[in-house]
């Protein structure tokens, strides 16, 4: 049974707060209540798309779950989605009622997860509630920090002081520290602009072409997936735009996608990835750039939706745009990113009567979430 009708209905009240009509929707539809694909997606977007916790709270006294989490997927629990996205108010309220906030993921040592966004934002109050639930303090996490690592890492004094005056040691001093894997250029150029690496984000999720794959960041200027490889080959550019011969791409993904890369091969994340593949072949299959200082690609003459999963058609290709604005290797060549956006056609054509500028305005009088959302709608 396909719920996604009643998914775009329930996304289309959360965007419009209607959170009584959301009540009916689930008291009408229980066995959409019942799924629990649905009931974890529910819950993760009441825990980002709010500031307060009304719609968690509606969950709750509905039988959602608090540590609910997607199939295939255990990591993306509403303790990490709201701490992920800032939802501070909401993460009190889950920790307050119970939700677990330690666990762990294949066999892994457990560890909190929401304290590395808390330290990150300095919010010690945050890391106060947590560390008095009994957040883990001397296990490295999924990107071999420990949070006192992370604390001295990001010039959080006092709440380095709070930890150390609580237990917590270095990443060194953790039982399960991982010396880091080697780092090509591209990995060394993502560390330096996003921080810590998670090590099983440098497998491939998917092979792709013989040179090309596809690993995950996850940091509080980028979260996504990006290639690695596209730039040992160079674009055919027009005289004087040789600095755009070489490029990779990246792709900003939300809380729609796991943050565990093992569960993207499902279909309704794949996707996504594989578009990522095809695009970084595109230029060389073609004999052509892709331009700057952004370029639009249509999936065909007649723009068809990128999968069974979005309505969009099109994807937005900006260069150098902001924390990913290239580097240039030891020889002088180069490497610029390109962040990669979905949109719809009513949008690519109001592009081309407008232009980008226009098209971006639009975007942020929206509120437009720089993150991949398939069910965004769309703003012509």
């Amino acid at each position: 049974m396909s719920f996604q009708p009643l998914r775009t209905r329930f996304f289309d009240m959360l965007w419009q707060r209607d959170d009584a009509g959301i009540r009916q929707l689930l008291i009408n539809n229980p066995a959409f209540l019942n799924d629990p694909e649905c009931r974890a997606d529910l819950m993760i977007a009441a825990s980002t798309r709010r500031e307060e916790s009304h719609l968690v709270e509606l969950l709750f006294g509905v039988g959602v779950e608090l540590d609910i989490s997607p199939p295939n997927n255990p990591i993306n629990r509403p303790v990490n989605a709201a701490a992920s996205t800032n939802r501070w108010l909401i993460l009190e309220w889950l920790v307050k009622h119970g939700a677990h906030i330690n666990y762990e993921v294949e066999g892994r040592e457990p560890h909190c997860f929401p304290l590395a966004p808390a330290i990150l934002a300095g919010r010690l109050d945050v890391v106060q509630l947590l560390v008095e639930a009994g957040a883990v303090l001397d296990v490295c996490d999924r990107a071999n920090n420990t949070p006192l690592s992370w604390a001295i890492a990001y010039g959080k004094t006092e709440i380095a002081d709070y930890l150390r005056s609580k237990g917590a040691v270095e990443s060194e001093q953790a039982r399960n520290y991982r010396q880091p894997p080697p780092m090509t250029p591209v990995f060394r150029y993502m560390e330096e602009r996003c921080g810590s690496i998670i090590p099983l984000g440098w497998q491939p999720v998917f092979p792709g072409s013989a040179s090309v794959t596809v690993h995950t960041v996850l940091h509080e200027d980028f979260a996504g997936a990006f290639t690695d490889g596209m730039s040992s080959r160079p674009m055919v550019v027009p005289s004087g735009m040789e600095r755009y011969r070489f490029a990779e791409l990246a792709m900003p993904l939300g809380e729609y996608w796991p943050d565990h890369p093992a569960a993207w091969k499902e279909e309704k994340y794949s996707w996504a990835v594989q578009w990522l593949l095809r695009l970084a072949e595109y230029p060389f299959e073609a004999g052509l750039w892709l331009g700057q200082p952004y370029s639009i690609v249509a999936n065909g003459d007649s723009p068809a939706p990128l999968s069974a999963y979005t309505l969009m058609t099109c994807w937005l290709l900006l260069v150098d745009k902001s924390p990913l604005t290239g580097f240039t290797r030891p020889n002088g060549d180069d490497v610029v990113f390109y962040t990669v956006l979905p949109i719809y056609t009513a949008e690519r054509d109001f592009e081309r009567r407008y232009g980008l500028r226009a098209l971006l305005e639009l975007f942020a009088k929206n509120n437009v979430s720089p993150y991949l959302d398939p069910h965004r709608k769309c703003l012509i």
